[in-house]
């Protein structure tokens, strides 16, 4: 064992001994039985928040979320109908009106409760305003803090779900609740609306009660819970230590994913990671500013529009294609200045182009953008190279097939987000 390694070992060591010699959080003063103090929801365990604060982060980009498991919740026309009512909402109320569309069960942090979760999320994220939830069932409610509207006056009734599918139509509801409220009286004074309900233990709903109850109880399973994660954090930590130094420590960025063939299912998984890490890095570069920013979301905006429109039809992988390359277009954007290269015209999934070589496509014969390996590549290994698409009929040459992304070649004649918005006629 190296004099490198051992260090390493002992400071996972020392890492764990901390963990779980460290003393567990007393709850606050004055806090009742279940952990809430002033009227604010009880503290939840660290993994507890993972979603709300993922679903925090994605909102500060922007007010519409769209869970990626409810992919045909809100798309394309609908989704660009409701992103204009908050739009305009905003402006009226004077107040930042959201919209969250996720599935919400009875085993999540809210317990299948949209009040809730919108108290979770201004609780999180410190942004007040008016909160539209929609969960997988088709129901719509609203939670408003600090919003100049007389509540009192609100309709309680709703438009119920259709029986079949309970997702159809929930952009109309969506827009209807938003107008409801605008509709409201205007008071001087802010209001909230809907800030009841009781959120039970995390993860300890259907525990049964006892009335009495040996006292090391209580704080076993709290410190289990809490040293279960933080002990697994430290494990996970000192695994990519180990492998990094078996590895040399070398911190290289590993190549786009480029895969050749791909199936619909394999192209839709990527283009959800990319979007997902485009979100996270917008959400992670506050008041960057200036064209670096602006160009990413554009990029996010137009990609996230067309994969809600996409959804899951088969015969759309190609539009999943071009959202990959937004998506990594609106990266590139926050990482450097200068307007973003585009894509190697053999496999727009290799990355950007920095060189050109004649390419045979449904358009013609002529000088395209490639990456560095393809303009390298002998002629007979370029079409090996070539991403082909999935297709009813089989996998084709993606620059066989005649559309708006060939033409554009993925932003080398026209700027692909522009390209995009028009297309899904959202702007003209």
């Amino acid at each position: 064992m190296t004099a490198k390694f051992r260090r390493v070992a002992a400071l996972s060591a020392s890492l764990a001994a901390a963990v779980l010699t460290a003393p567990l959080p007393a709850p606050p003063a004055g806090a009742d039985a279940d952990g809430a103090a002033d009227g604010a929801l009880p503290r939840l365990p660290g993994h507890g928040y993972a979603r709300v604060d993922r679903i925090g982060a994605a909102l500060a980009r922007d007010p519409v979320f769209v869970d990626p498991d409810l992919p045909t919740a809100l798309r394309g026309a609908g989704l660009a109908r409701v992103r204009a009512a908050v739009r305009d909402a905003t402006a009226e109320l004077d107040a930042r009106v959201w919209v969250v569309v996720v599935p919400n069960p009875a085993e999540s942090e809210s317990q299948g409760r949209g009040p809730l979760l919108a108290r979770l999320l201004r609780e999180r994220t410190g942004r007040g305003g008016l909160y539209v939830v929609a969960d997988a069932r088709g129901t719509v409610e609203t939670v408003a803090f600090d919003v100049r509207r007389r509540f009192s006056a609100l309709d309680a009734g709703y438009e119920r779900p259709p029986e079949g599918d309970r997702l159809a139509g929930l952009d109309g509801r969506i827009v209807d609740r938003i107008r409801q409220v605008r509709d409201l009286p205007v008071t001087d004074a802010p209001r909230d609306h809907r800030l009841y309900g009781r959120l039970d233990p995390f993860g300890a709903e259907d525990r049964p009660l006892r009335d009495v109850e040996p006292e090391p109880a209580g704080p076993f399973f709290l410190g289990l819970l809490l040293i279960g994660p933080a002990g697994g954090a430290v494990l996970y930590a000192a695994g990519r230590l180990v492998l990094r130094w078996r590895r040399g420590g070398r911190t290289e960025r590993r190549r786009p994913e480029a895969p050749a063939g791909p199936s619909a299912r394999r192209l839709r998984r990527l283009a959800e990671r990319e979007l997902s890490a485009l979100r996270t890095a917008l959400a992670d570069a506050p008041g960057l500013g200036g064209p670096r920013e602006r160009r990413a979301t554009e990029a996010f905006d137009a990609a996230q529009i067309l994969f809600d429109d996409a959804g899951t039809d088969p015969g759309r992988a190609h539009d999943l294609v071009v959202v990959i390359v937004l998506a990594r277009e609106g990266t590139a954007a926050l990482d450097g200045d200068g307007p973003p290269s585009p894509p190697c015209f053999v496999n727009p999934l290799h990355g950007a182009a920095s060189r050109r070589r004649r390419i045979r496509a449904a358009d013609g014969n002529g000088r395209r953008h490639v990456c560095a390996p393809c303009a390298d590549a002998p002629q007979d290994r370029v079409a090996s190279l070539t991403l082909r698409i999935p297709r009813p009929g089989g996998k084709v040459p993606h620059h066989d097939l005649r559309g708006p992304w060939v033409a554009a070649e993925y932003g080398a004649r026209a700027p692909l987000a522009a390209k995009v918005l028009t297309h899904l006629e959202v702007e003209s």
